[in-house]
């Protein structure tokens, strides 16, 4: 079985990871290239002017197909493939998957998805997302589709965890990622409370004020930022709306690093990880405080034993992209029956 799956040029994305994985486990597999999301605004811009005019995504896409003659085509979210396009590929005899690693239908973000993503759930012969929650909703809302659930996971070698844990531990929370007012009245709350914290991300200016408690600090990305979450005594975790009940990609990243997370507290979250012993959950602001309060307060032998035990547990789990690829390729191995 031929597989076409999609590589972006960035060794950390997550269609990359898969692909590396695939790989790893002896599929037949070969890419077609999405190109790397652009960082800034000018090239976001230049993105969606390209996707308004529709057509080169399209014609690139079809190329692939049709240099590869793939049995399978794996799409990651879709926001460049219209439902037609889809089913003209699958009127080849192509089976198409898709893992989506945002909502499918509700779109809470600029750039979460968009009409394609959503009107083109049921040319899919498999659809996979890592929440459970949204596995539910797409079961109930479109019978007969293959649903699969796949969490997300983190490319955390050993080699690369044993470089990473030489870092030096900063007695500091810190957040990583961008604001919006929820998570700024969040780290507004801790700072105010006493417990210090650095902010990484775009906008951090036009929410909250640097100071003594409050370090902000421009985007990190690939190593360095897996250095970042690494190094300090906790990172806090917080959810977007389509991450309820479910988990996102820090937490697997965190702990992988050998990071303290500090999350919201979630059906998934707690089947992952032991709460207390390799995460720490919070159920409300308060709750977080007093958790975020009692972690900087840990001696470092107790909070060395944690980053120790959130490490294995990833391992215990197997929950590398290498075995979330595997874990895929045994759903698509299904498709041969249906």
């Amino acid at each position: 079985m031929k597989i076409l799956t999609p590589v972006s040029g960035n060794y950390w994305a997550v269609p990359d990871c898969y692909y590396r994985g695939m790989v790893k486990a002896g599929a037949d597999v070969v890419t077609y290239d999405v190109g790397e999301a652009p960082v800034s605004l000018v090239g976001r811009i230049a993105r969606r002017i390209r996707r308004a005019l529709g057509s080169e995504a399209a014609q690139q896409l079809l190329s692939a197909v049709d240099a590869a003659k793939p049995d399978v085509l794996i799409v990651f979210k879709g926001v460049d493939y219209s439902p037609a396009l889809l089913r003209q590929i699958a009127a080849r005899g192509v089976k198409l998957v898709n893992y989506c690693s945002d909502h499918p239908f509700r779109f809470f973000l600029a750039g979460a998805g968009n009409a394609n993503v959503r009107d083109s759930i049921s040319a899919y012969d498999l659809y996979a997302t890592y929440s459970g929650p949204i596995a539910r909703e797409l079961a109930e809302g479109y019978p007969g589709l293959g649903v699969a659930v796949i969490p997300f996971g983190h490319a955390v070698d050993d080699d690369l965890y044993a470089e990473l844990a030489t870092e030096a531990e900063v007695l500091r929370g810190c957040f990583n990622a961008n604001p919006d007012e929820e998570r700024a009245a969040a780290i507004r709350l801790l700072t105010e409370n006493g417990v210090a914290m650095d902010v990484y991300g775009w906008g951090w200016e036009k929410f909250v004020k640097p100071g003594p408690m409050l370090g902000i600090y421009p985007v990190e990305r690939d190593i360095a930022m897996l250095r970042i979450l690494r190094r300090y005594r906790f990172q806090l975790n917080m959810f977007r709306p389509h991450n309820d009940g479910s988990h996102n990609l820090r937490t697997f990243e965190v702990p992988a690093v050998g990071g303290i997370s500090l999350a919201p507290d979630s059906p998934e979250h707690r089947k992952f990880f032991v709460d207390g012993r390799e995460a720490f959950y919070f159920a409300d602001p308060d709750e977080m405080l007093a958790k975020a309060k009692a972690l900087l307060a840990m001696p470092t032998a107790e909070a060395d034993g944690i980053r120790t035990a959130a490490r294995q547990r990833v391992l215990d789990i197997r929950s590398h992209f290498d075995d979330r690829a595997v874990s895929l390729l045994a759903e698509i191995g299904k498709l041969a029956g249906r």
